[in-house]
């Protein structure tokens, strides 16, 4: 794409003040390095095709807990373990992925271990650079 829009230069392309495209990076990155000043949107047509790529992803709480209770029983040692490596490990992926997340889940938002815990999934968007938002829900 680079060459492309290099290419479009050279023969006199000048004054472009909207490109749109796919979300392409390497077209996106030409275009920036090649059409300075101009903006850019993603075509509506690419964009209407993928809406579920612009859509949080909501991981709930029972999508752990249900299938590990069936089998081990309810806040046993298995239980707990998988439970919290099933939640780390899609919270992992879904970081590295770029996936907007949507985690739901019940903490004690006094207890040092679920503190500690909650800011290790944090941490992996945080690392990644991705937005985060919280939301403390308390019973009234």
């Amino acid at each position: 794409w680079l060459a492309f829009f290099r290419d479009l230069t050279a023969r006199d392309l000048s004054g472009v003040k909207l490109v749109t495209s796919d979300a392409h990076g390497g077209l996106t990155a030409a275009i920036a390095a090649t059409l300075a000043g101009a903006a850019w949107q993603r075509c509506r047509t690419h964009y209407a095709a993928h809406p579920m790529s612009a859509t949080p992803k909501l991981f709930l709480n029972h999508h752990t807990i249900e299938p590990l209770a069936d089998v081990f029983g309810m806040g046993s040692t298995p239980f707990r373990t998988l439970t919290c490596e099933f939640r780390r490990r899609v919270t992992e992926e879904a970081a590295a992925a770029e996936v907007t997340l949507i985690l739901t889940m019940v903490w004690n938002l006094g207890g040092v271990e679920d503190a500690r815990w909650v800011e290790q999934l944090v941490e992996l968007y945080a690392n990644a650079g991705l937005p985060i938002s919280l939301l403390n829900s308390r019973p009234t």
